[in-house]
């Protein structure tokens, strides 16, 4: 994972990752679609699988308890986690990080 002095840039593209890439990434990604949507964000929001995250992702979404496979398999992206896949307190953080154009590791 990046340091997270690094990230003062504008977050573009998220992945919203679970597991198997079908389930709650599904509604994790149309949970912060809708917030980001309120909040007038142009940011695209994909769910994917751990392993099939895309290249063009900037910001990685999912659970804590997938950290360290993350930090195996993409080192060098932003990394955003979640203690549940419904922790409002998470995305109302993510939502304050991106209005404010940076974002820390979490």
């Amino acid at each position: 994972m990046k340091n997270s002095s690094d990230f003062q840039l504008k977050i573009n593209t998220i992945a919203f990752v679970c597991p198997a890439g079908m389930g709650t990434s599904v509604v994790g990604a149309a949970m912060l679609r809708k917030r980001l949507n309120l909040s007038g964000l142009k940011v695209n929001v994909y769910f994917s699988a751990v392993e099939e995250i895309p290249a063009e992702t900037e910001l990685i979404v999912t659970h804590k308890r997938f950290k360290t496979t993350l930090q195996k398999l993409y080192p060098d992206k932003r990394h955003f986690l979640l203690d549940s896949y419904t922790d409002t307190k998470g995305y109302d953080q993510l939502m304050y990080l991106l209005r404010g154009n940076h974002l820390n590791d979490h």
